[in-house]
């Protein structure tokens, strides 16, 4: 994804996505520059290649909080507006924080399953992805714009991870 790049949709969605899947373990990136008014942007992972699945780390600057959520929701809800998946992400994926027009890094670790998303520095949330182990990466804007300043993906060799001995001698019980 280039520099620069600016999304823009103000009655709707608008996404781009990377040519290949991420790696199983990757930290990404992602500067944006959000626009006045504009209700959701933010990054996806592990989509699927036209976007429709996968993870979505939105930042809500109307609601101040970022938010994961995975789409499709697929399991149906017990109550009557719960409609073909149509149930809200869960609460406890939710971070207030404040999100105003301007400049917002967010800064992403998933390895393997795990994720730890940062937003400007100061607000995290970690979660597990189960659900989808692959997929592609993207950055997205809904009812507004916003330009991206920053994508940049950088890979994890796991062959490479080796645990010193000190490491596990801090979890050997003394005598």
């Amino acid at each position: 994804m280039d520099s620069g790049t600016r999304l823009v949709a103000h009655d709707g969605y608008a996404d781009i996505l990377t040519a290949v899947d991420t790696p199983v373990s990757f930290r990404l990136q992602a500067n944006f520059e959000i626009e006045e008014g504009t209700r959701e942007v933010g990054v996806l992972l592990r989509a699927s290649e036209d976007g429709d699945e996968g993870y979505a780390l939105r930042l809500e600057p109307q609601r101040s909080r970022l938010v994961l959520d995975r789409w499709p929701r697929r399991v149906a809800g017990t109550e009557q507006w719960h409609v073909a998946g149509d149930v809200p992400f869960a609460v406890e994926l939710e971070r207030p924080c404040p999100i105003g027009p301007g400049a917002h890094e967010l800064d992403i670790i998933v390895d393997r399953d795990l994720c730890v998303a940062t937003l400007d520095d100061a607000t995290v949330l970690s979660t597990r992805l189960y659900d989808r182990l692959t997929g592609r990466a993207g950055a997205f804007v809904g009812e507004g714009a916003a330009t991206i300043s920053q994508f940049t993906i950088a890979s994890r060799d796991h062959e490479k991870t080796v645990v010193s001995v000190d490491e596990n001698r801090a979890f050997t019980p003394s005598v």
